[in-house]
C-alpha cells in the first residue's frame, strides 16, 4: 500500500501502543466467537443424540465460551470506539500547529474556510483509516478466512456455493465501493466549495441588502447545488441504493438458500442439525466482510486522496525563512534562531528596493534607507504606491523571493532569522488590529505574563484606560471587536503591541478611527512611550500628528512616488 505522508504517519504513532492492544483483543475475541459455535454444534448434535450427561457438560463450557466471549468483545469494543472517535482529533491538532507555522501570504492566498474544511473535514477520512482501518480490515479478513475453512470441513459443495455466491457480491461492491470513493471525494471538495460560497455571501450581508441582491445570491447558490453537490449527491444515493441490494441478498436469500439446500442433506443423512445451525451462522458471519472489506479499501483510497489536498498544510514553511534554509520546515514554531542572537536587540534597519512587483504595475521604485534603533521613519505617498506593502516586507507578511529587494538587520538579512527570534524584536499594528473572541485582558496579554505596572503602563499609553475601568479586564470581547467601536479596537491592538516593547514598531494608520483631539493624545503618548524604551517607529499616517510630534532630529521622511 502507497504510504502516508511522514507528518501524518508521525502524528498517529501515539496510538501505536493502543492499536497493538485493539488487534489483540480483537484476535482474542474472534477465536472465542468461532471456538463458541464449534462447541454450539457440537452440543446440538449431542442433546439430538440424547446423551444427558454429555449434553449438559456440552452446555456449561457454551455458558463459559459465551461469558468469555461477551468479557472480551466488551473490553475490545470499548479499546476500539475509542480509537474510531477520539483519534480524529489528534490529526486536528497537529494540522493546526502546521497550519498556525504557515507563512502569512499561505493565509493571504488560502481563505480561511478552505483551511478549516481541510483541517476539520478533508481530515476526518484519514483520521479514520489510521485508526481502526487496518483493524477492521484484519477483523473482516480473518472472519471470512476461518468462516469459509469451517463450512469446507463440513461440506464442501454448499462451501463452494457459497464461495461462488461471497465472491459475486464482494466484486459488485468493490466495483460500487471504489465509485462511491471517487463520488464522495467530489462531494467533499464540492461541500467545501459550498462553504467558501456561504461564508462570501454571509460575510458581505451590507452589500447585499444596500443593493437589494438577495434573489440574485439565492439563485447563485441555488444553481451550484443543483448543478453541482446534489449531482455527487444523487450519485451516492444510486450506488448505495445497489449496495443496499446486495447487503438484502447476503442478509437474507443467501442464508435461507443455504437452510433448504442443508435441509436436503440432512435427509439423505450427510448434515447434521448442529452443522446446519452452525452454517446459518457463518453464513451470517460472511456478510460483514463482503461490505466492510471493499469499503475499509476505499476509505484508504479516499484518504490518500485527501492527504493530497492536505499537503499545502503538512509541508512546512515559515515564509522566507524556509527559502535559505529548507530544513527550517521541519523545525518546531518555536526553533531557534541560525544567525541572530537571541537577546540582541536590532540596532541598524537596512531596506532596498529596485521594484516590488506586487501587482502588474511594479511598485517601491528605487528606494534605500538605513533606520537606527530609536530614532523613526514616517512613510508618506499616495494610495497604492506601497506604504502597507513596504510594512508588510518587513514584517515578514509578504514574501520579497525572486525581487530585487534587500532586507537586513545589522548586515543579517531577515531570511536568516527565525521566526520566535524575529517577532520578538520587530512587530506590527494593523490598520484594523484583529480582535479575538475572548476577555479584553486576555486580548492584550494573548497567553503571556506582565507586571500589573508594565501592563498599565501599556494602557494608558494606548489611551485605553478608561475601557478597562468601565468594561473591566474580563469583559468578553466578540470576535472581530464586534462589541468595541472602531477607535477602541485600535488602541485594544496598539496596547497589544506595546505592551511588548520590540526594538521596531510598525504602525499602519494607527489613528484612523479617532477624532483629532484623542489622535493628538494617543500620538503623543505613543511617542513618550517609545522613546522611553528606545524603540524605532516606523509609521503611515494620513494624520499629521507623527508629523509634528516626532523628534525632527531623530525621524527621517520616506515619500513614496
Amino acid at each position: 500500500m502507497e504510504p502516508f505522508h511522514p507528518v501524518i504517519t508521525k502524528t498517529f504513532r501515539i496510538l501505536r501502543t493502543k492499536k497493538v492492544i485493539t488487534m489483540l483483543l480483537c484476535l482474542i475475541t474472534l477465536v472465542l466467537k468461532f471456538a463458541l459455535l464449534l462447541q454450539l454444534q457440537r452440543t446440538i448434535d449431542t442433546v439430538s443424540s440424547q446423551d444427558v450427561s454429555a449434553a449438559f457438560s456440552c452446555l456449561k463450557l457454551d455458558a463459559f465460551l459465551l461469558a468469555g466471549f461477551f468479557f472480551s468483545n466488551c473490553v475490545m469494543q470499548y479499546f476500539f470506539r475509542d480509537l474510531q472517535y477520539n483519534s480524529h482529533y489528534v490529526l486536528i491538532k497537529e494540522l493546526f500547529r502546521l497550519s498556525l507555522g504557515k507563512g502569512c501570504e499561505y493565509h493571504t492566498n488560502t481563505p480561511p474556510s478552505i483551511t478549516l474544511s481541510m483541517i476539520k473535514d478533508d481530515s476526518k477520512f484519514i483520521s479514520d483509516w489510521e485508526s481502526i482501518g487496518s483493524i477492521t480490515l484484519f477483523f473482516n479478513l480473518f472472519t471470512l478466512v476461518t468462516a469459509f475453512l469451517l463450512l469446507f470441513s463440513y461440506n464442501v459443495w454448499i462451501a463452494l456455493f457459497l464461495l461462488l455466491s461471497v465472491t459475486f457480491c464482494f466484486a459488485a461492491t468493490s466495483n460500487i465501493s471504489r465509485k462511491i470513493g471517487a463520488d464522495t471525494c467530489s462531494l467533499q471538495k464540492s461541500f467545501s466549495e459550498l462553504n467558501r460560497e456561504f461564508l462570501d455571501s454571509l460575510t458581505g450581508i451590507r452589500e447585499i441588502w444596500q443593493y437589494q441582491k438577495q434573489t440574485h445570491f439565492y439563485e447563485k447558490i441555488t444553481e451550484f447545488i443543483e448543478h453541482d453537490t446534489a449531482v455527487y449527491s444523487r450519485q451516492l444515493s444510486h450506488r448505495y441504493s445497489v449496495i443496499t441490494s446486495i447487503y438484502a441478498l447476503l442478509t437474507t436469500a443467501l442464508p435461507i438458500l443455504t437452510i433448504l439446500i442443508g435441509l436436503l442433506l440432512i435427509i439423505k443423512n450427510q448434515y447434521t442439525i448442529g452443522k446446519l445451525v452452525v452454517t446459518y451462522a457463518l453464513v451470517a458471519n460472511l456478510q460483514e466482510p463482503v461490505l466492510e472489506i471493499p469499503n475499509f479499501l476505499n476509505q484508504y483510497r479516499q484518504a490518500l486522496s485527501m492527504q493530497k489536498r492536505l499537503l499545502p498544510i503538512l509541508t512546512s514553511d515559515f515564509a522566507d525563512f524556509e527559502n535559505v534554509y529548507p530544513s527550517a520546515s521541519r523545525r518546531s514554531i518555536s526553533s531557534p534562531a541560525l544567525s541572530y542572537p537571541q537577546n540582541q536587540p536590532f540596532k541598524t534597519l537596512f531596506f532596498q528596493s529596485e521594484r516590488y512587483a506586487y501587482t502588474a504595475s511594479p511598485i517601491l521604485k528605487n528606494i534605500s534607507f538605513q533606520l537606527e534603533k530609536g530614532h523613526h521613519l514616517l512613510i508618506e505617498g499616495e494610495s497604492g504606491k506601497g506604504k502597507t506593502t513596504l510594512l508588510e516586507i518587513l514584517s515578514r507578511f509578504c514574501t520579497f523571493k525572486n525581487q530585487p529587494v534587500i532586507v537586513s538587520f545589522d548586515g543579517i538579512s531577515i531570511t536568516r532569522i527565525s521566526p520566535d527570534v524575529y517577532y520578538k524584536k520587530l512587530l506590527m499594528l494593523q490598520q484594523t488590529p484583529h480582535i479575538f473572541h475572548d476577555t479584553l485582558l486576555n486580548n492584550l496579554l494573548l497567553g503571556d505574563s506582565y507586571s500589573e505596572e508594565a501592563l498599565h503602563e501599556a494602557v494608558v499609553a494606548a489611551c485605553i484606560e478608561n475601557l478597562l475601568e468601565t468594561k473591566g479586564a474580563s469583559y468578553l470581547l466578540e470576535t472581530n471587536g464586534n462589541n468595541l467601536s472602531g477607535g477602541q479596537r485600535q488602541r485594544v491592538g496598539l496596547a497589544r503591541v506595546l505592551l511588548r516593547k520590540p526594538d521596531f514598531l510598525l504602525l499602519d494608520e494607527p489613528i484612523s478611527a479617532l477624532n483629532p483631539e484623542l489622535a493628538d493624545l494617543v500620538t503623543k503618548r505613543v511617542v513618550e512611550y517609545c522613546s522611553r524604551y528606545q524603540i524605532s517607529l516606523i509609521v503611515v499616517s494620513h494624520n499629521d500628528a507623527f508629523r509634528r510630534i516626532l523628534p525632527e532630529e531623530r525621524t527621517q521622511i520616506l515619500h513614496l512616488t
